[in-house]
């Protein structure tokens, strides 16, 4: 099935001194936080390094962005993780104090039962 590029929007922004005609679904102004942030990446390895070819400074700036990316997600995970320990904490605390109270009931109901 062939994509609908009619609803894209078009923006040309600059990264790394070159200009760019980017397609996309979202507006302009994130598009342009995009590129910015990518170009803010190539300029950062620019100045930390003697590195001037632009392939291997977008190659760099790519793999600085995905290690983000991943540390992003684990942390994520991470948090999903910690926050399913706690809710599992929590029901078993729950379910424990329910189930002393339904004795504690229980033990009520046969005193007047006896």
């Amino acid at each position: 099935m062939a994509e609908n590029n009619s609803d894209k929007r078009t923006v040309v922004v600059n990264i790394g001194g070159k200009d760019f005609k980017i397609k996309g679904d979202a507006g302009e102004d994130f598009l342009r936080k995009l590129a910015a942030y990518v170009d803010g990446k190539i300029k950062e390895i620019k100045d930390k390094t003697d590195i001037v070819d632009m392939q291997s400074l977008a190659v760099l700036a790519s793999l600085n962005i995905a290690e983000e990316l991943h540390n992003l997600r684990e942390e994520k995970s991470q948090a999903e993780t910690q926050t399913a320990e706690q809710d599992q904490a929590k029901a078993q605390a729950a379910q424990k104090e329910l189930e002393e109270k339904l004795r504690e009931m229980t033990a009520e109901v046969d005193k007047y039962l006896e």
